[in-house]
């Protein structure tokens, strides 16, 4: 059982700025960074032009039938 160790409630006050080495993981790259921050402009783009060219209501921006289509 994990109990108390992990409520971060419990944690003593020094150790919330300095953290113990290996609790966070390490910081993204830049590279990573914009790559992740590229995509979501990609699906951004994406979900736009499909609420430009939706053809009908039964479906929603993702592809997904919202209810059965008749």
């Amino acid at each position: 059982m994990l109990g108390d160790s992990v409520d971060g409630s419990k944690a003593e006050k020094s150790t919330w700025y300095k953290p113990a080495e290996g609790i966070l993981p390490a910081p993204l790259s830049r590279e990573r960074l914009e790559e992740s921050m590229n995509i979501s402009e990609e699906r951004k783009q994406v979900l736009r032009q499909k609420m430009k060219d939706k053809p009908n209501d039964s479906e929603d921006l993702t592809g997904n039938f919202l209810q059965d289509p008749k």
